[in-house]
């Protein structure tokens, strides 16, 4: 997962100190994704239904991390970079990003054990919803 660069941890101490109302809620929404993203997972792991609720949360803070996300020119090529310096749900968007590109690991061990490609059908099944490749 992408982390944040100690500058940017500073930025968003400063914040939060300064906004903590705003800092609280941004908490709670951090921790209602590792909730939902703990539930999709879990549930697609096991072989059972993924909760719609908790897809719905993982998708709607992709949707938002990917809002945050430009891309730029480094002076050698192109490259994605973060544009939400100093925004209190920054942390909360790399994680939703990192949780939209993986595949739970135990579906990755079963179906190679099982002689299958290793392909989870989570990862088809949200893909086209997150438009990630």
């Amino acid at each position: 997962m992408p982390s944040l660069a100690q500058r940017e941890k500073g930025r968003l101490r400063a914040g939060a100190s300064r906004r903590p109302a705003v800092a609280e809620t941004a908490l709670g929404r951090a921790k209602a994704l590792r909730e939902a993203r703990y539930a999709v997972l879990l549930t697609e792991a096991s072989g059972g239904r993924v909760p719609s609720d908790d897809l719905q949360t993982v998708c709607d803070t992709v949707a938002q991390a990917m809002a945050k996300r430009s891309l730029a020119w480094d002076g050698n090529r192109f490259t994605w970079c973060w544009s939400d310096r100093g925004d209190l749900d920054a942390v909360s968007h790399r994680v939703a990003f990192a949780a939209a590109r993986m595949r739970p690991a135990a579906r990755i061990v079963e179906s190679r054990a099982s002689g299958q490609s290793g392909r989870s059908n989570w990862g088809y099944r949200l893909r086209p919803i997150l438009n990630l490749h």
